[in-house]
C-alpha cells in the first residue's frame, strides 16, 4: 500500500509529499552558516555532538527543562494538586522520549538514552512529553472520562485520527510555552551553562546560539 493511502487510511490525513529538490534552498543556507569543511551533514554532525548532554547530566537537565515546562503551562492551565510524573532513562526503544499515563493525573515519562540527546531535546521533550503536552492531554482526557463519563476519552489509541491531534498538540507545545525567541533564552541561560561548565569554552556555545537564531530567522 502506498505510504499516502496507509497514513489516511490510519489518520484521516492524506500528507503532501515534497519533492527532494524543494529543501536545496534551505540546504545552501546551512552550507553557508555552518563551520567547517567537508560535506554538509558531516559538519553538521559534528557541530551538534558539541552539544550533547553527558549522561550524568541528562537528569538534572532534563528535570530543569520540565519544571520550568510545568511553571510556565500553570500559568495558564490550572493543574490538579496531586499531578505528578516520575522521569526515568531507559534505552533498547525505537523511540526518543514516551510518555505513558498512568491514570490519577500521574505519568511516567521514559527518555531513551540509545542515541545521543542535544541540549536543544530538552525542552522539546518536556513539553512534548509533559507541560503542556502529553501529560496534560492525559489529565485532560480523564477528566471528561471522570466527569462528563465520555467513555472515549478513556483510551487514547495512537494509530487513529487522534494521533495527530495529540502529537500535534505535544509539539506545538513548545510554542505555546516558550512564545518567540523565550525558549532560546532559557536555553542559553539555564541550560547551555551545564555544558559550558563541564568541557565547553563560553564562545562556542555563542558560535551555536548564533546560528540556531539564524537558521531559525530564515526559516
Amino acid at each position: 500500500m502506498p505510504f499516502a493511502d496507509e497514513a489516511e487510511r490510519l489518520f484521516a490525513l492524506r500528507p503532501t509529499l515534497r519533492p527532494l529538490e524543494s529543501y536545496d534552498a534551505a540546504l545552501e543556507r546551512l552550507d553557508a552558516i555552518v563551520p567547517g569543511r567537508g560535506p554538509l551533514a558531516d559538519r553538521v554532525q559534528a557541530l551538534r555532538n558539541r552539544y550533547a548532554i553527558p549522561h550524568d547530566k541528562l537528569l538534572p537537565v532534563m528535570q530543569a527543562a520540565i519544571a520550568e515546562c510545568r511553571r510556565r503551562t500553570a500559568e495558564h492551565i490550572e493543574l490538579p494538586e496531586n499531578e505528578r510524573f516520575e522521569l526515568s532513562l531507559v534505552n533498547g526503544q525505537s523511540w526518543g522520549a514516551y510518555n505513558y499515563y498512568q491514570g490519577d493525573n500521574h505519568s511516567l515519562i521514559q527518555v531513551n538514552t540509545d542515541q545521543p540527546i542535544y541540549i536543544d531535546a530538552a525542552i522539546g521533550y518536556g513539553c512534548h512529553e509533559g507541560y503542556p503536552g502529553h501529560h496534560v492531554q492525559g489529565i485532560s482526557a480523564e477528566r471528561l472520562y471522570r466527569e462528563r463519563g465520555w467513555v472515549e476519552f478513556s483510551i487514547m489509541p495512537l494509530f487513529s485520527p487522534q494521533g495527530p491531534l495529540n502529537e500535534g498538540g505535544g509539539n506545538y507545545g513548545v510554542d505555546l510555552a516558550f512564545p518567540g525567541d523565550e525558549k532560546l533564552a532559557f536555553e542559553r541561560d539555564t541550560l547551555f551553562p551545564w555544558l559550558v561548565s563541564i568541557r565547553r569554552p563560553r564562545r562556542r556555545w555563542r558560535i551555536c546560539l548564533r546560528l540556531y537564531k539564524n537558521c531559525a530567522a530564515r526559516r
